[in-house]
């Protein structure tokens, strides 16, 4: 029997092992003149921090304990940045769905 495993649980484990592994190679960068390049180890820092404090904010906010499986999502609205990307990535490491919003 297979156990079932979200997508966003695979790729935060995904984008973990890189965060280890690679953590002085270059991920995002952004350009104000010159290119600011983050590391995987920077990105790494950022998303976790991003995605305890959506951790908090829901447990406050509900006054129950955020879990896997509780079915939280979080829609992001926003150009395509670093930002974007931490925040994404901040949801799926714990456990939440994110959407993407756009208007063309």
């Amino acid at each position: 029997m297979h156990k079932y495993v979200s997508y966003q649980t695979c790729q935060y484990h995904r984008l973990g092992c890189y965060y280890k592994l690679i953590i002085h190679q270059r991920l995002y960068g952004t350009r104000s003149g010159a290119y600011h390049w983050k590391t995987y180890a920077e990105i790494g820092a950022l998303v976790t921090a991003f995605g305890s404090g959506l951790v908090k904010l829901a447990t406050e906010h509900t006054q129950q304990r955020l879990t896997y499986g509780t079915h939280w999502k979080l829609a992001l609205y926003s150009v395509n940045r670093e930002e974007w990307c931490i925040a994404e990535h901040g949801a799926h490491a714990y456990g939440l769905a994110s959407v993407a919003l756009c208007n063309y």
